[in-house]
Formats: structure tokens, C-alpha cells, sequence
């Protein structure tokens, strides 16, 4: 009798493992046996080794994958030499988990990882754990989480927790929070032990997957808080106490965790104070400086988050000189160590679209902030939208800018509320809508877009709501915005409609100080109005270069002599420079002057009938009323003034000059010759 029917008893031994049959029957006999719940498991595992000892290449490869789980790896790769021709794929599998675990040579992990592969192409499942950890450990999460789900679908439950630190951690994106969660609940229930409490307790304090429970969360943490190498489980209990409602409590719980800091130099907690300070939470006044010396702490000792940070705040130069060159450096070390983290995503992609720390790129710029977009980030997703309206998006339809803008400004998301309201205001891209524009425009303003405000008056303004436009106008007057001095001019045309005319002036000179140039051609003409005509004057003259509405106020003003001596000269100059940029009430009242000037030269009165008809052929209509009922009167031809009326009455569709024409006692033949030497000089 064998030394293992000795061991586990006559009965079990025969009735099970048969003594002395051949290699297969003693590995059935044995699967028997495991089955049965008859034998222990050290008796179990005697079996097997008899039935490899007595040849079994099925009960070798049980033995190789018990060493296995045991991590007794020569101890699998033994046995595996066993089964080597009769089950390649599972020598395989036991070969590649032996070679990547060589940390010293990396051929021989890359050569692991290729047999792993091979064998996974057969399904055999014991591949996905193993394979997870290689590619976790060679930083490739996306193929260690796909390796690590397939492991746990098929109850390789090893691979639950490693899969949900890759999520924890926002090393890849995570859909499905509570299906995380619910993972690692499970695997607490089943296996109970520090890492799976830890991880419990994190989804609890964050509400991460679930609602967030403080009480929960402790009771996990206070297992292991009392280790004094734990550092982990005493930073999770100090920032339980932290998050307490009670001010006292947490502000006691940040005076312990700086203390904690100050003695472990444990990053978490470093960055945790970081967040505190830059954002004033948990009663705490925002403090550049301490958010800067704990965001430091935290990066030099290892939280990845701290790299996002630090970009940020080189980026806006936060408590640091501004240094875009660092701020990049950082971004770039950040989206290095994790790929997945949406905002260094997001920093890296702006970074590259504006060309700031680094060259432009477009390519690069759109494929960051895709990801990040994609991750949920909404200003990434808005500053995509952007380079699409923009055009340097590459192959994406401009259409697509408005539907992202629409989508986040039903999320509130400000600028995103801005741009969609702009576009419905001057219907760019969407069907054109100022009342629709309103409500986005607002929303936007109310939230501290300053350059909403402008056009969110006005839409006010076009729908006639003058208290909200003046109010929005105002805001814009008042503020450093490109439109301030466009708006204090509408606000003066505004009071001026009303008749209010003191308010007028006040918003008329504000938009004249900032050099608009309207707003000063409405304040010298408020001016002229009231007779304050030295007032006039230097307003227009402020402008005299660029306007010919003012420079044609100064011409009238020198032959009238209104706050001037009177000077024909000066205004037949000033009507001139008025003419040169286009003005046809400046030929106009210019062609009046030659005619009626006692003081110019007569032969300026030569060129009165060409700027007349000048005028009359590019439609001004007292250019026309004016060669029809004074110049050819006055000139003794006043049948060819006829043909100016009847011009303006059939060219022009003036009504004035067609009841003129209704009253004419003249030859109806004389009437149309006259007409058509009308229009064949304008023809000319």
C-alpha cells in the first residue's frame, strides 16, 4: 500500500484515487475528490502530486496553476515542463507569468507578455490577471483595465481592486461610478481587509459612486488609523474631521492635518490643504501663499494632482510670478504621469491653442481638449467649440460650435452661454431669435461675463425695453469693456429721444472723452442745437480729422459765424474736406454757398450746377428741389428745372416734386424733352 492511501484513509483512497491505476484515472479520481468535500485541501494537493508522479499532464497543470496562485513561480514553472507538448496554451500562460515577473529584464517581460497574449487569443482566462499587472506596472492602463474587467467577469476576483484604483485614481476615465463602487463593496463583503476598507471609505468620504457618509467612512478607517506607519488611514481620518459640519471640529481637524503635513510630508494630505487655501474651504480664508507651499509639499512627495495645479498657477500667476514656460512644463510632466487627468488634458490643450509655453498646434490643442471634453470637463469642451468656430479644428463641420454651445449653456456654463446668446442675437449659424438671446446673454452677464453685457442691452435695446437696455448700456459705460465708450453714445441717444437732454449731454462728452466718434459728433450737435456754439465747435473740431458730419458742422458754423467769425473761405475749406470723404450734404450746402457768397471769388459760382447735379444724380432731394425751384429759376431757364422735378418724381419716387409736376402749365412734349436731358446728364 502507497504512502497515500496511508495518509488519507483505505476507504477514501480506494473508493477515490484507486491505488495503483494508470495517470488520467487517478486525475478523474482526484477531481472526484475535490469535488466531494471528503478530503482537506493539504490531502487534496497530496493526491494531485501522486497523480503527476504517476504521469498526469492534467494533474501537472493543476499543480502549476496551485503554485501560481501561491506565488511560488519556479514551483509552477516546474510542473509546467511537465505538460509542456501535451498543453501548449497553459505552458504558456505559466511561462509568461514567470518571465514577467523578471523586473531586470525587460525582454524577458516583453517575451511574458507576448505568450500571455497568445494565450488569451484561446480565451483561456487565467491570462487577464497577469496581463493586467504587467500593463498596470508599464503604466498602459487602458489595457490593463481591459485585462483586469475580462479577469473579474470570469471570477478572477484578484483583479477587482487593482481595477478600481485605475478608476479611484483617474488613470483612465470612468463611466459607471456606481458600478465601481458596487465592485468594491462586494469585494470588502467577500474578502474584508485593510485595502478593500481603504477604498470603501474613499468612495465614502468623496460620495464617490455613492452618497457621501462620513460615519461610514470612519468606522472603516478607525481599524487602521491607530498603525503608526498607516499613514494613509491617519491622513482619511483627519480629512473625515475636516469635512465635519461643525466649524470647530473642522477647523480643529486642518490645524492637526498642517501638523501631519509639516511631520509625514504626506502628499495627499499636502494637496488636500492646497485645495483649502486656493479655493477657501471649510471656513478658511483664501491664502495664496500657504496654497502654494502645500501645493509644492504635495508635488515633491508624489500626488500626480499637484502637477495640474502647479500649472495652473504659473499659468495665471497665483501667488508666483507668471511663468508660461513653467506652467507648460508642468502640464506636460502632469498629462505624462496621468494620462487620463482631465484638467492637465485641458491646460496642455488651451496651451497649445494659444501658443502659450510652447508653439502652437492645432492638432495637438484639439486632441487634448478632446479628451479632457470627453472626460467631462465642460471649458475643455467650450474651448473645443471654440477652435471649431474658429475654423482650426481639423475635419469637423462649423455647425457642430453651436450645438456644443447650446448644450452647455442649458448646463449654465457661462461663457458657453455667451457665445450661444451672441450667436442668436446676430443669428450666426441659428435661426436669428433677440428674445431667446436674451435669456442666454443674461445668464451669462449675471455670472461675470463682462463682454455678454453689451450685447445683451442691445437686444433689450432692439426689443424696445429701454430701462433694462439703459441699465445693461450703463454697466458697459462704466467698465473697461471695447464697447464702453459705443455704449455711453447709445445711452445719450437714449436720453435724448426722451428729451432728456441734460442726461444726453452727460453720456454724449463720457463717449466723447473715450473718442468715439459719434458719440462726439452727437454732442456737438447737441451743442449746436442749443446754441452753445463755442461748446459746438470744439467738439467738432476734436473730431475735425476723421469726420465729414463734423467737418461739415464747421463749414455751416464759418458762414454763419456761430462761435466763429463769420469766414466764407474757412467754410468753403471745411465743406471740401467734408466732400473728399463722401458727404452730400456738404456738396450740397457747399453749392449753396458759391451760389449766394458775396465775399468768394465769382468763379466759385461755376461749380455750383456740378456739385448740384452731382448730388441730384446720386439722389440727394434737395440737391434736386434745389436745381428744379432756385438755381435754373434764378438762372432764367426754369422749364430745365421742370426736368429735375419730373426726375425726381419718376427716378426718385418723390412726392414733393410730384405734385409740383401735377401743377406745371407747360407743353407735356417740352416737360419729357426736359426730363430726359435730366437723365442723360446722369447718365453721363
Amino acid at each position: 500500500m502507497n504512502k497515500l492511501c496511508l495518509a488519507v484513509g483505505m476507504s477514501i483512497c480506494l473508493g477515490l484515487c484507486g491505488c495503483g491505476d494508470d495517470p488520467d484515472e487517478l486525475f478523474m479520481k482526484c477531481k472526484v475528490a475535490e469535488t466531494s468535500g471528503e478530503v482537506t485541501q493539504e490531502q487534496l494537493i497530496d493526491m494531485y502530486k501522486a497523480a503527476v508522479d504517476a504521469g498526469s499532464s492534467d494533474a501537472a497543470v493543476y499543480m502549476a496553476y496551485y503554485e501560481l496562485t501561491n506565488n511560488n513561480l519556479p514551483g509552477a514553472r516546474a510542473y509546467a515542463e511537465k505538460f509542456k507538448n501535451d498543453h501548449p496554451v497553459d505552458y504558456n500562460v505559466i511561462n509568461g507569468v514567470y518571465l514577467i515577473s523578471d523586473n531586470l529584464n525587460k525582454e524577458n517581460a516583453e517575451r511574458g507578455a507576448e505568450l500571455l497574449s497568445k494565450a488569451a487569443k484561446t480565451n483561456n482566462v487565467r491570462t487577464y490577471y497577469p496581463l493586467g499587472e504587467y500593463y498596470f506596472k508599464n503604466k498602459d492602463y487602458e489595457k490593463a483595465v481591459v485585462n483586469y474587467e475580462l479577469a473579474v467577469k470570469n471570477k478572477d476576483f484578484r483583479a477587482r481592486l487593482p481595477l478600481a484604483k485605475i478608476y479611484m485614481d483617474n488613470l483612465v476615465p470612468v463611466i459607471d461610478k456606481e458600478s465601481v463602487f458596487r465592485m468594491i463593496y462586494q469585494e470588502q463583503h467577500d474578502n474584508p481587509g485593510r485595502e478593500s476598507d481603504i477604498l470603501l471609505a474613499k468612495c465614502f468620504i468623496n460620495g464617490w459612486g455613492t452618497l457621501p457618509n462620513l460615519e461610514k467612512a470612519r468606522n472603516l478607517v478607525k481599524k487602521y488609523s491607530s498603525r503608526e506607519r498607516d499613514l494613509e488611514a491617519q491622513f482619511l481620518e483627519l480629512k473625515i474631521q475636516v469635512m465635519n459640519s461643525s466649524p470647530e471640529i473642522s477647523s480643529a481637524g486642518i490645524v492637526k492635518m498642517k501638523d501631519f503635513v509639516r511631520m509625514t510630508n504626506y502628499p495627499d494630505a499636502a494637496y488636500m490643504l492646497y485645495e483649502i487655501y486656493s479655493k477657501g474651504l471649510y471656513g478658511q480664508s483664501k491664502n495664496e501663499k500657504e496654497a502654494v507651499h502645500y501645493v509644492r509639499i504635495a508635488q515633491n512627495y508624489g500626488n500626480t494632482h499637484a502637477l495640474s495645479a502647479l500649472a495652473r498657477i504659473y499659468l495665471d500667476g497665483i501667488g508666483v510670478n507668471k511663468d508660461e514656460n513653467e506652467a507648460f512644463s508642468f502640464a506636460r510632466r502632469a498629462i505624462e504621469v496621468a494620462p487620463s487627468d482631465d484638467e492637465a488634458a485641458y491646460l496642455i490643450g488651451i496651451m497649445y491653442a494659444d501658443g502659450v509655453g510652447t508653439k502652437r498646434d492645432n492638432e495637438l490643442a484639439y486632441k487634448y481638449l478632446s479628451q479632457a471634453a470627453d472626460a467631462g470637463n465642460d471649458d475643455a469642451l467650450y474651448r473645443k467649440a471654440r477652435m471649431i468656430q474658429e475654423g482650426r479644428a481639423p475635419s469637423v463641420n462649423e455647425n457642430d460650435a453651436p450645438v456644443i454651445y447650446e448644450k452647455l449653456a442649458k448646463k449654465d456654463h457661462p461663457l458657453a452661454s455667451y457665445q450661444y446668446g451672441d450667436l442668436l442675437f446676430y443669428g450666426l449659424g441659428v435661426t436669428r431669435d433677440v428674445n431667446e438671446s436674451v435669456t442666454y446673454l443674461k445668464k451669462a452677464a449675471m455670472n461675470g461675463v463682462s463682454e455678454a453685457m453689451f450685447p445683451l442691452a442691445s437686444a433689450y435695446d432692439e426689443l424696445g425695453d429701454l430701462e433694462n437696455a439703459l441699465s445693461w448700456y450703463k454697466a458697459v459705460a462704466s467698465s473697461e469693456d471695447i464697447n464702453a465708450a459705443e455704449a455711453a453714445a447709445r445711452i445719450g441717444d437714449i436720453y435724448y429721444e426722451m428729451h432728456n437732454y441734460a442726461e444726453a449731454e452727460k453720456y454724449f462728452a463720457e463717449a466723447a472723452e473715450k473718442e468715439h466718434v459719434i458719440g462726439t459728433e452727437n454732442l456737438g450737435r447737441l451743442y449746436y442745437t442749443q446754441g452753445r456754439y463755442e461748446d459746438a465747435f470744439k467738439a467738432f473740431m476734436k473730431i475735425s480729422k476723421s469726420s465729414s458730419y463734423a467737418q461739415t458742422f464747421l463749414g455751416i458754423m464759418y458762414e454763419r459765424g456761430q462761435g466763429v467769425q463769420k469766414n466764407d473761405v474757412y467754410a468753403s475749406e471745411w465743406y471740401d474736406k467734408a466732400v473728399a470723404k463722401g458727404s452730400v450734404d456738404a456738396r450740397y450746402l457747399e453749392a449753396q454757398l458759391y451760389m449766394n457768397s458775396k465775399t468768394l471769388p465769382d468763379e466759385f459760382k461755376s461749380q455750383v450746377l456740378p456739385l448740384l447735379t452731382e448730388n441730384a444724380c446720386h439722389g440727394h432731394r434737395e440737391s434736386v428741389m434745389f436745381l428744379a425751384t432756385t438755381y435754373y429759376p434764378s438762372s432764367g431757364n426754369s422749364e430745365m428745372g421742370y426736368g429735375w422735378l419730373l426726375y425726381g418724381a419718376r427716378d426718385l419716387g418723390m412726392t414733393d416734386a410730384a405734385s409740383m409736376v401735377s401743377k406745371l402749365q407747360i407743353s407735356r412734349d417740352y416737360l419729357e424733352k426736359a426730363y430726359e436731358y435730366a437723365k442723360n446728364t446722369c447718365g453721363q
